[in-house]
């Protein structure tokens, strides 16, 4: 039988108050790459399950360009494994990442490039949960 520890957690979150809870985590996947956009400016994306059964997720922005963009910290609370990967899926990711201008010759393979790094972090915390269940 699986012992699992509850510990205390207060998650910042840019803009907003901190997100307390006691709980545990399920799982943390980041984006970061070796090389290319998601070396310098990744995702952190973690999941917990508090000790009253709801479900916690934690999106933290990182970038090695303090300059130019500012590290951010998002986190919700749901009541199911289901509500929050439709909040997660629905997290403006690349809103902090600073890209270059539109009309500039790298910027559709900058945000492809990223997109693809966020997909699998967020696959990665999702596959941890279980399948999607149809009824």
């Amino acid at each position: 039988m699986k012992t699992t520890t509850m510990e205390q957690f207060t998650l910042p979150r840019t803009g907003d108050r901190p997100l307390a809870f006691v709980g545990e985590r399920i799982t943390t996947a980041s984006s970061r790459a070796v090389e290319g956009p998601a070396e310098h400016r990744w995702w952190v994306v973690s999941i917990y399950r508090t000790q009253g059964g709801a479900y916690v997720g934690a999106v933290n922005f990182e970038t090695t360009y303090e300059t130019r963009e500012k590290p951010t910290a998002h986190a919700w609370a749901a009541p199911t494994t289901d509500a929050l990967a439709e909040i997660l899926r629905a997290h403006p990711f690349l809103t902090w990442a600073s890209l270059y201008p539109p009309n500039h010759g790298k910027r559709e393979w900058q945000e492809r490039t990223l997109r693809l790094a966020w997909e699998a972090a967020l696959e990665s915390v999702l596959g941890a949960l279980g399948p999607e269940v149809v009824p």
